[in-house]
């Protein structure tokens, strides 16, 4: 379900696992993991993410680093801010990676 505001009163009204829909697209992960982080801290039943296009197509971000910081929010209990300063240490690591996978693929 997505994060609404008193998400607390949503957490506390099942006993069941609650995953946090991404939303609409931002193009700014810090919306999404603000909002996660948020629900996070709801409850013990709000377990996790599904976010989709917010990490596939955070604007001009590096996706890699979004889902990094989704991934360390989740299993870490990273708050927002700790998450997005680390998604900005990790910003373009991975792009080699990436332009390797591309290069080779049209070779």
């Amino acid at each position: 379900m997505p994060y609404v505001p008193n998400f607390e009163r949503v957490a506390r009204s099942t006993t069941l696992p609650i995953l946090i829909l991404g939303g609409e697209s931002k193009e700014d992960p810090t919306y999404t993991i603000e909002n996660l982080s948020k629900a996070l801290e709801s409850g013990p039943n709000v377990r996790g993410a599904l976010v989709g296009r917010n990490v596939l197509f955070p604007g001009d971000d590096d996706p890699a680093a979004v889902s990094y910081g989704v991934f360390r929010t989740v299993h870490d209990g990273l708050s927002a801010a700790e998450a997005l300063e680390d998604l900005i240490k990790r910003r373009n690591d991975n792009f080699d990676e990436l332009k390797k996978v591309f290069e080779e693929t049209l070779e």
